[in-house]
Formats: structure tokens, C-alpha cells, sequence
């Protein structure tokens, strides 16, 4: 069984786990990483809301590329 839990060091360098799913004497594995901030949506999609201009959009791409072509 896994359960997750997110909490804040203490300014004594403790952290205190409450109301845990598990009974007493019960062994189990615990492991702690850093909580990264989600990032802004802005930052995370730059591009996103500009506008897109397409120039020649029906023209073929990358003619030149193709060995049978030529």
C-alpha cells in the first residue's frame, strides 16, 4: 500500500506525520524528495495565445530533400 503526504520541515529539521493509514508496529519504507513548485503556464507554454501566420501553407515542404524527386 502506498500513500503519499505532503508537509513542511520544522525549523528543528523535524517532520511530523499524522493520521497515518497504517497500524502500529506495522514496517514500513519512507522516502522523502523536495516538493518542486509546479511552473507557470506562461513559462511552461510560451507560445501558447500568439497568433500563426502560415506563408504558402499549400505549397510542398522540403522538395529538395526527396531523392526520387529528383
Amino acid at each position: 500500500m502506498q500513500h503519499r503526504i505532503e508537509t513542511e520541515v520544522e525549523q528543528s529539521g523535524t517532520i511530523i506525520l499524522r493520521d497515518l493509514p497504517f497500524h502500529e508496529g506495522e514496517k514500513v519504507v519512507v522516502t522523502i524528495s523536495t516538493h518542486s513548485p509546479e511552473p507557470d503556464q506562461e513559462k511552461r507554454y510560451p507560445l501558447r495565445g500568439l497568433s500563426v501566420e502560415y506563408k504558402k501553407p499549400f505549397d510542398s515542404v522540403a522538395d529538395d530533400d526527396w531523392s526520387a524527386t529528383q
